[in-house]
């Protein structure tokens, strides 16, 4: 009777473990991810960032459309709250956003550790380019730095497989 005490009370730590252990699909979501946009609030791309090639979109026809239809919904449907997420079936827009612009992801999955990355990026962007963004004259020169920011949080610790 003690032994099955025992045993029983020895599994506890490993149940709690299912919940904070990730999915399979987190471990491999560097595959999951296609292209990456920063939008100007007003409907400009700033950076775009392919993860694939051979899908490459325009960026001025992506920032304008997808502004437009964030617009739209938001006056359709009477609603203040910001878009979070396009679900196409095979691909998803995951939304971010930080004061004076919104970051776009394409990817193929849904992922937690996807908008993790997304926020790690917006705060980071944010950080340096607040002033910037503020009074914005148009140049997109002085984001080239984004892409650095970019690589750093999605492809620095990715193993190309």
């Amino acid at each position: 009777m003690a032994i099955m005490l025992v045993t029983v009370v020895s599994l506890i730590p490993f149940l709690g473990m299912k919940e904070s252990t990730p999915a399979s699909e987190e471990l491999e979501w560097y595959k999951e991810i296609v292209h990456l946009y920063v939008i100007n609030n007003s409907g400009i791309f700033i950076v775009d960032f392919p993860f694939k090639e051979g899908l490459e979109y325009d960026p001025d026809l992506f920032s304008g459309g997808i502004s437009g239809i964030k617009t739209i919904l938001q006056e359709m449907i009477k609603s203040q709250q910001s878009l979070k997420i396009i679900d196409h079936e095979d691909l998803k827009l995951i939304f971010e956003y930080g004061q004076n612009f919104f970051v776009v992801l394409i990817s193929q999955k849904d992922l937690k550790i996807l908008r993790t990355k997304l926020k790690a990026l917006t705060g980071e962007i944010e950080r340096v380019f607040r002033e910037v963004l503020a009074d914005w004259s148009g140049n997109l020169d002085v984001f080239k730095p984004i892409n650095t920011m970019i690589k750093n949080i999605f492809l620095k610790d990715v193993k190309k497989a």
